[in-house]
């Protein structure tokens, strides 16, 4: 049997230690969590945290892994990129002191998804690209029309079930010409447009369906913005009847877990609602 305590700073609780109980003897073996970045960490300490993530059901090591994600880290927007002398865009590949929303979630659940820290970074590559394949061209820059069909293999959009009889539908045209080319990628002017409809829940009625929710279920936020869906993304941890949104806040410059519903109240005007995915 195994007894697991762990909740971190500033996150949803305050003890730093994980008590192993294995078979039903007295032998017991403490192990401490890690107070640091995890770009910190020696490989003992990974292969440490992954044997205890193991053990948990995957809603369960997106709470473990986002709680250790948040140590010492700072926003950044668009942290990552294809690496070093990678055209437009020459960012690492991870990052784990320096997220925005989108790689903080797919940091996360790419951790989560993962057996050992060696099998983590094509994991992420598998959700950051489509087919897995590092390339700017190849990355699934819109979360709706790219990100979510793409990373069907692990989790799948619950709009609708959660939010049946709440729903409004959004149309927008996207315009991927013009994406390239602001990234000075002009050669990739022939994109043809893409017309897509996305149901989402109105901001003033997500209240009515909290209780739906579940702790590892991605939360996208949807603006009113032409040509994009997404104005930004998080994920959700349900404690005690409460349901929280654990997201890396541009405004806060770090990673922080407040009620939704607060955050609702003070997210930018543009914001129109939400889309939710759950993990498969």
């Amino acid at each position: 049997m195994r007894i697991m305590r762990f909740f971190l700073p500033g996150m949803l609780g305050v003890s730093l230690c994980v008590l192993l109980m294995l078979g039903a003897g007295p032998a017991r073996s403490a192990v401490s969590i890690p107070e640091e970045n995890l770009s910190a960490l020696t490989p003992l300490q990974w292969d440490s945290l992954f044997t205890l993530a193991s053990g948990l059901p995957l809603s369960q090591r997106v709470a473990f892994w986002g709680d250790l994600a948040a140590i010492d880290t700072r926003y950044v927007l668009g942290p990552l990129g294809e690496g070093s002398g990678q055209t437009p865009d020459a960012g690492p590949l991870h990052d784990f002191a320096h997220v925005d929303c989108l790689t903080y979630v797919e940091q996360v659940y790419a951790l989560a998804q993962s057996r050992s820290y060696a099998d983590f970074p094509a994991v992420l590559q598998r959700i950051r690209y489509r087919d897995g394949r590092v390339d700017f061209r190849w990355r699934n820059h819109y979360t709706v029309s790219d990100w979510l069909p793409a990373n069907v293999w692990f989790i799948h959009d619950v709009t609708d079930e959660v939010g049946a009889g709440l729903l409004h539908s959004m149309t927008k045209t996207i315009s991927r010409a013009k994406f390239f080319a602001d990234k000075g990628l002009p050669q990739y002017g022939n994109i043809p447009n893409e017309t897509m409809t996305t149901q989402y829940i109105p901001r003033a009625k997500v209240h009515q369906m909290l209780g739906k929710l579940h702790t590892g279920d991605m939360v996208i936020f949807i603006i009113d913005t032409p040509g994009i869906f997404a104005g930004h993304v998080g994920f959700i941890r349900v404690k005690d009847g409460t349901v929280y949104l654990q997201h890396a806040g541009q405004i806060a410059r770090k990673v922080q877990t407040l009620p939704l519903l607060d955050y609702l109240k003070i997210a930018p005007a543009r914001t129109v609602g939400c889309k939710f995915a759950r993990l498969n």
